[in-house]
């Protein structure tokens, strides 16, 4: 039995590493995909899906859109539909305080940005939740 502290990531998101002999044992990678099943007791059971890759679905939102609400709810829907990745692009320079309420507006929803310039910014989620 091995003991792991758990973490914290941004947003309240908690974390635990996989130990390493067991992501040798079944060639755990970035991209892997494993399923959580819930036991009694409060134990948690991790099944690796054997060569399955997950395939990140993508969305484009054009930039600028009327109104900041409209975008909100675009992220939103996309999130909704499982969208793992998010890229906002602009016809023109995305505004400082627009990128901000983005950015802020993401947080909540377990999205990051990972990447911001001034034509574009690209947001991942960074948990997926299964039913």
């Amino acid at each position: 039995m091995e003991i792991r502290k758990v973490q914290e990531m941004g947003g309240g998101t908690l974390l635990v590493s996989l130990p390493k002999k067991w992501v040798i044992q079944n060639k755990i990678e970035k991209g892997s995909i494993i399923t959580f099943e819930e036991a009694e007791m409060g134990r948690l059971i991790l099944l690796p899906e054997r060569n399955k890759k997950k395939e990140n679905k993508q969305a484009i939102i054009k930039y600028p859109v009327e109104y900041m609400e409209v975008l909100f709810n675009l992220i939103t829907g996309n999130y909704l539909l499982g969208v793992d990745i998010i890229r906002i692009q602009g016809k023109n320079r995305i505004k400082y305080t627009n990128v901000m309420e983005i950015i802020y507006i993401n947080n909540a929803k377990r999205y990051g940005v990972i990447n911001n310039i001034s034509l574009s910014i690209c947001i991942y989620l960074y948990i997926r939740q299964f039913p």
